[in-house]
């Protein structure tokens, strides 16, 4: 079944180089990549409306920049978010504020000093944290840990079982397809690669 998505009203608004600004109103699925929305409006212009933003249509689509105001930034130095048009409108949203619905501004190459680009900001790094395998309590800190800590050769090629391999026999997984009835040392390989698939399945 298909998802819903909602659909939004979108000011596509064009004053480069004008005295007048040009509001365009569309309506705009959040799926929709912004380069596909801006290529819909452009496509549908009346003649009237063309000749009123000739100073866009001058330069190609492609080097045309899309900003979204900062909300509540200062009248006399307004601050822009620089949008990626290749994101859907719900990407190109996610963590903005807004006031009823988005209003669009699009620049052309030689008036972007027009729109002071605010600095976005960095998401933090998450760390990975190499967990006690021991510990069966799987919080999501411990299944990245699990999935990209390096495992030792000598735990996987030794003729004896450690610890580390009886603990992964004993987990009730899909791996256990894989391992079949009798332990097998040289399959110590093959069971951790299984364990491995089986966390991204629980993730």
């Amino acid at each position: 079944m298909q998802k819903k998505s909602i659909v939004w009203k979108v000011d596509w608004v064009f004053r480069c180089g004008m005295e007048d600004p040009v509001t365009i109103t569309k309506k705009v699925s959040e799926t929709l990549p912004l380069f596909l929305g801006l290529s819909y409006v452009i496509k549908d212009l009346q003649e009237e409306e063309r000749q009123k933003i000739s100073t866009y249509l001058a330069h190609d689509l492609s080097t045309w920049t899309i900003c979204l105001r900062v909300f509540n930034s200062p009248d006399n130095n307004p601050q822009w978010h620089k949008l990626t048009p290749s994101k859907s409108l719900k990407e190109s949203l996610r963590g903005k504020d807004l006031v009823e619905y988005p209003e669009l501004h699009v620049c052309t190459p030689p008036f972007l000093s027009m729109y002071p680009i605010c600095p976005e900001p960095e998401l933090p790094a998450v760390p990975l944290v190499a967990p006690d395998l021991n510990n069966t309590d799987k919080s999501s800190e411990e299944i990245v840990g699990k999935v990209f800590a390096p495992v030792p050769d000598e735990e996987l090629d030794g003729d004896e079982e450690d610890d580390d391999v009886e603990e992964v026999e004993e987990l009730p997984s899909k791996r256990q397809k894989v391992e079949g009835e009798e332990s097998n040392p040289e399959l110590a390989h093959a069971i951790t690669e299984a364990v491995f698939a089986d966390l991204f399945d629980f993730v």
